[in-house]
């Protein structure tokens, strides 16, 4: 009996020791960097005079030529090139300090492994030189992928500085995710092309954040691998900076354990999907993009797409080619001739009828198109509504009213199916996920009736915020005071709004004395943006912070949901134009007010600069 425990308390210490060792095991991670270099070829003409025939003219004509070329970029300096690598720690008081793992020269080959207790957060950052801001790039080591990195030294203003082929970033295995992209079937050149991958991830402090994770394909190919505590709809772009207009965007379901691939959707050539063999994507994007109806009609769309442009490649000339591939009837619009003119109008009507065809032919394939896209986007739409409305799981139908198969403003539908699953979900998914979304489009459908309403003729709403010195200003008060005021809604952090204000400060400081005044409502979230924005920009007008983001009463009020949001209102606040914008400020004010001789000065015609949504 006493060799019996002795052998249990043996075996009882060895799995203690196994315990132990397993827990302070260390995990291997390795980090790879190099330079890529996206400058131009310098050929061997170039480095060399070209051989002229002895004519000393024609010489002097080639120097003089070649002297006004763009001289050669020199490739990236790296000589004071400083590579960090570094993560954040919690100290015994809570505090959060900085601990950097390396820190050496950078030469453009980097090659680094180290070992580290559990999967960390690190920040890898490459300051170039001293006068140039550190490129900063964030992942996680002890994933068991390596981590590859490259400086891309490019000939413009700015080098990059990105991941290369992987992203991993997963803190916890059991909810780990996988996307697989492969782009070489496209049949061109995709190497380097920027993927960006948008999801909210939980971070060490148990807080979920939107995420970001940026990486640049390698030999056509990337993988993504992050971790999701939930089910969730992400982002998925494809940015190809070497093919213009190459810009997609997919939506991938993710879930834990979740296995993605990104390749060729059926045997469509040109045509990405995002695929999932099981779990909500597979029910929610694969059930319907992979039927063969489906395909069959991508396909269809495809050829369509492909004659169109040949119709437009050819100068739009008239083939019986083009006549087999659309049903095109030739409208004549000119005018019946007199009688016994006919012969006179003859040739002209020929011609007429000639153009007509290949106009009728471009409209013919357009409509043919955009009748399969709007069939293709019904067909997604209702497989998708058909979850949201009817399936029996209830985070399939969250899912499915995530991906929103009804239009932008239609938020009545949305709504009914999340008080609907606030009752049967569990609390705290609730509290956190459906409660907060209900609220939010309820805020944003009261803001779409408020902006369809606010139109030009009614009355703006009344409302009070602090100025910059922090005294309130009630609109009205101010109307009373002037002729015409121009309400700006707007951000510190919004380009668009700061584009604008050059030329607003042109027609402020010319029509001032006339009774025109304009108050900027700033919808930053906190007053340092907003007051550092002001002094930035020196705006001369009555500046006011609402300082609550998309969802303060006052936007809400006055139906913005896009940047900058202009109203031209008179002294009773009545509504004179709407979303106007400098270009058009100007033609009015000019209108009302006369050429001002501040404005006189020759311009450059400029658009103005899209807006900014929420």
């Amino acid at each position: 009996m006493k060799k019996l425990f002795d052998y249990i308390s043996l075996f009882s210490a060895l799995a203690l020791l196994v315990i132990c060792v397993h827990a302070n095991a260390s995990i291997p991670y390795k980090i790879k960097g190099e330079v890529i270099s996206e400058l131009p070829e310098v050929s061997e003409q170039d480095e060399t005079e070209a051989e002229t025939d002895g004519d000393e003219s024609n010489v002097v004509e080639e120097e003089s030529e070649t002297s006004t070329e763009t001289p050669a970029v020199e490739p990236v300096n790296l000589s004071d090139a400083v590579l960090t690598i570094s993560h954040e720690v919690t100290n015994d008081e809570g505090e959060v300090e900085t601990t950097i793992l390396l820190e050496e020269h950078f030469n453009g080959d980097f090659d680094y492994e180290g070992v580290i207790d559990e999967p960390t957060e690190v920040k890898i950052t490459l300051k170039v030189s001293e006068d140039l801001e550190p490129m900063e790039i964030d992942t996680v080591i002890g994933t068991g992928r390596v981590i590859h990195f490259a400086l891309l030294d490019n000939p413009g203003p700015g080098d990059g500085f990105s991941l290369l082929g992987t992203s991993s970033t997963v803190l916890n295995q059991k909810n780990k995710f996988t996307i697989t992209g492969d782009l070489s079937f496209l049949g061109v050149d995709l190497d380097r092309t920027m993927i960006m991958f948008t999801w909210d991830k939980m971070g060490a402090d148990g807080e979920s954040r939107r995420h970001t994770s940026e990486l640049l394909t390698h030999n056509n190919s990337f993988v993504i691998e992050g971790d999701t505590s939930i089910p969730q709809v992400a982002d998925l772009y494809v940015i190809g900076s070497e093919v213009p207009g190459f810009f997609l965007i997919f939506d991938v379901v993710l879930e834990p354990l979740g296995e993605y691939t990104v390749s060729q959707l059926g045997d469509l050539s040109e045509e990405i999907s995002v695929s999932s063999e099981s779990g909500y994507h597979a029910l929610l994007i694969d059930s319907w993009q992979q039927q063969e109806d489906y395909l069959a009609l991508k396909e269809e769309m495809a050829k369509q797409n492909e004659w169109l442009q040949e119709l437009i490649d050819s100068g739009a000339e008239d083939t019986d080619d083009a006549d087999d591939k659309a049903e095109v009837v030739a409208v004549s619009t000119t005018p019946a001739p007199a009688e016994g003119c006919e012969d006179t109008v003859a040739k002209a009507e020929e011609e007429d009828v000639s153009q007509s065809k290949d106009v009728v032919k471009h409209k013919t394939l357009r409509s043919k198109i955009a009748a399969m896209k709007q069939d293709l986007d019904n067909r997604r739409a209702q497989a998708i509504k058909e979850v949201a409305k009817n399936h029996k799981d209830p985070m399939a139908r969250y899912l499915a009213v995530r991906l929103n198969p009804w239009g932008r403003l239609e938020y009545s539908p949305r709504i009914s199916i999340l008080r609907e699953l606030e009752t049967v979900m569990e609390a705290d998914f609730v509290s956190v996920h459906i409660t907060p979304l209900i609220e939010r489009m309820e805020r944003s459908a009261l803001k779409a009736n408020n902006d369809t309403n606010l139109v030009v003729g009614q009355r703006v709403p009344e409302f009070s915020l602090a100025n910059y010195d922090g005294e309130d200003v009630a609109l009205f008060d101010l109307l009373g005071q002037r002729d015409l005021v121009l309400i700006d809604f707007w951000a510190s952090w919004c380009g668009p709004c700061i584009a604008d204000f050059p030329e607003l400060k042109k027609l402020y400081s010319a029509y001032e004395d006339e009774g025109f005044e304009i108050v900027g409502v700033s919808i930053d979230d906190n007053m340092e943006d907003w007051k550092e924005g002001v002094d930035e920009h020196e705006l001369p007008w009555v500046n006011l912070g609402e300082l609550k983001d998309w969802g303060g009463p006052v936007a809400v009020s006055y139906g913005v949901s896009a940047i900058p949001k202009g109203y031209l209102v008179d002294s009773q606040g009545c509504i004179y134009e709407k979303n106007i914008r400098p270009a058009a400020l100007k033609e009015f004010l000019v209108d009302r007010y006369g050429m001002d001789e501040s404005l006189e000065e020759p311009e450059v015609e400029t658009d103005d600069a899209p807006e900014v949504s929420s």
